[in-house]
């Protein structure tokens, strides 16, 4: 169990060193939205911590059914529930994350064409 808490542990502390060297980062001028606008380091940051929220959460998962079936003596009356419950929380998890992230960029998209008809419809009545 001891070697769950130092994974746990080691991706916390790289999340954290990879959240400093983001905030610390010079903005990309060449990688360009949309919008002809750099992407916000808000935006990458929330990307980047979204995704090792996940691995975490995934990891720790894993970590707890591997921990469990070997504490179980691997009977396959409790290795099969252990691993099943397991494969579906890591399965939920990171089809959440991708789901919210996919609609998440859809309605920045959707934004963003609509400011930018906006401002075209600005333009014209001038």
């Amino acid at each position: 169990m001891g070697f769950y808490v130092i994974l746990g542990t080691a991706v916390i502390v790289a999340a954290l060193i990879l959240a400093i060297v983001a905030l610390r980062w010079p903005s990309d001028r060449h990688t360009e939205g949309s919008s002809g606008k750099p992407r916000p380091l808000t935006a990458q940051l929330r990307t980047i911590t979204g995704l090792l929220a996940v691995i975490a959460g995934d990891a720790a998962m894993v970590g707890g059914a591997i921990w469990g079936v070997s504490e179980t003596g691997s009977d396959p009356q409790w290795a099969v529930p252990i691993l099943t419950s397991a494969f579906t929380s890591v399965v939920a998890i990171t089809t959440a994350y991708f789901g919210i992230r996919a609609v998440s960029n859809m309605a920045e998209r959707v934004s963003q064409d609509a400011q930018a008809r906006i401002n075209e419809g600005t333009q014209n009545v001038k």
